[in-house]
């Protein structure tokens, strides 16, 4: 449930603002106390580090002379860091169940239900608005694909649980409505990364269980054409943006200002068009590569070096190498992938756990390459750690898939491993 919490902070913290009238306290709150929750639960004494976590210390140390460089200008953004970067020593010295909890999969299919009834609420009243995308509660255009988030991580959870028939029929057609509603709402990268993450989940699943994840993910697709379809007028203006955007056809837009940096280049930006920006974005952030050095910009400085200000470069590895430095850049690359390496993948094809933190990671580190902002990717901390803490237990996990299967830990009777190898050896 804690996990859960984590992983919808941004969606829970949108239903609190709009439903009850809260503030950034509470969007704090909500990422301090499970936090904090997951630390005190920790099992310190069966803690061994291995690389893995020395890679994320030597991550965090980069991060430190960044700031002990350039000084911490964004506070607001440094707190919400630091809660981010707890979310790994959370996540890793929690205690493994073995499967997916029933309390994770009440708590996220409760966000995102609230979460499409809210949306389908904006929709009603803002079905022909030319900004396309609704604004829940009247200011959030963002919150369909917050939700979204959330739903994809509940059908990932889902689809490595262990399949049949009959619950994949439900797991489809459950889904299907708030996949139409969020397609419906102009949300389309996210479910891009949906549909990557769950040929990631059959490809790691085991033989019988990968038609069943197959069947999910035609769902998905079905469902993300209905609700592109509904709209489809809406849905052909963003397409041409698409295209707009993809052929360097510029639209028109308004002249911007002056950037602070002399050396980047600034045409005019067509700001209702997203991929536009992001192709702007990524152009200022290689073109400030040359000048990062180990230390970098500092954290939010990209925003005040970009042609669009206060834009961030939304590529969390880009944005750690630009404002923290080669020096955390490099860490975190290598922390990325010993993390989700040969090992991990192995265990995947055993373990449903293993499967589901493997599929995510990819899930999240996707959505980081297009929407991320390295001091709000708790979800990409709390996943390494949650992975760290699987490999270093892979052999308890090979153990029990050997004698008892992919699923629930259970304990292992005296004798029963001896008894299986003299089985396996007499076989």
């Amino acid at each position: 449930m804690l996990f859960a919490v984590l992983l919808s902070v941004g969606p829970i913290a949108v239903l609190a603002h709009g439903l009850a009238g809260t503030g950034s306290m509470i969007t704090g709150l909500l990422m301090a106390l499970p936090t904090a929750a997951l630390l005190v639960l920790a099992r310190w004494r069966e803690f061994t580090p291995d690389l893995c976590d020395m890679l994320f210390v030597l991550f965090c140390c980069g991060i430190a002379l960044s700031f002990a460089a350039n000084g911490v200008i964004a506070q607001k953004e440094a707190v919400l860091l630091a809660l981010s970067l707890a979310a790994y020593p959370a996540a890793r010295l929690s205690p493994r169940h073995g499967a997916i909890s029933t309390g994770f999969v009440v708590v996220t299919a409760a966000v995102v239900t609230v979460g499409a009834i809210v949306t389908v609420v904006a929709l009603a009243g803002q079905w022909n608005d030319n900004h396309g995308k609704p604004l829940v509660f009247g200011e959030y255009d963002a919150a369909p694909a917050q939700f979204t988030i959330s739903l994809g991580f509940l059908v990932l959870a889902l689809a490595c649980t262990d399949l049949n028939w009959r619950r994949t029929a439900w797991i489809s057609i459950l889904s299907a409505v708030p996949t139409a509603i969020f397609a419906a709402s102009i949300v389309r990268y996210s479910f891009v990364v949906i549909v990557v993450a769950l040929l990631a989940a059959m490809v790691a699943a085991r033989p019988t269980q990968r038609k069943f994840i197959a069947v999910i993910m035609c769902a998905t697709i079905a469902s993300i054409a209905v609700g592109a379809v509904a709209r489809s007028s809406t849905t052909l203006k963003f397409a041409r943006h698409a295209e707009v955007a993809l052929t360097n056809n510029e639209a028109a837009a308004p002249a911007m200002p002056a950037p602070p940096a002399p050396q980047a280049s600034c045409p005019a930006i067509d700001r209702d068009n997203s991929i536009i920006i992001r192709q702007q974005l990524y152009k200022d952030a290689f073109a400030l590569l040359p000048e990062v050095g180990l230390t970098g910009l500092g954290l939010d400085g990209f925003t005040q070096r970009s042609c669009l200000k206060g834009f961030q470069v939304h590529n969390s590895v880009l944005q750690v190498i630009i404002e923290f430095g080669w020096l955390g850049g490099v860490f975190l690359i290598l922390m990325l992938c010993h993390t989700m390496g040969k090992r991990m993948f192995s265990l995947a094809r055993i373990n449903r756990e293993a499967r589901f933190v493997l599929c995510s990671l990819v899930f999240t580190l996707m959505l980081g390459m297009a929407h991320g902002r390295i001091s709000r990717d708790i979800a990409l901390f709390l996943f390494l750690g949650y992975a760290a803490k699987l490999r270093s237990s892979a052999l308890a996990i090979e153990e029990q898939a050997w004698i008892f299967g992919d699923g629930p830990i259970r304990a292992i009777p005296a004798g029963a491993v001896g008894a299986c190898l003299n089985t396996k050896a007499a076989a």
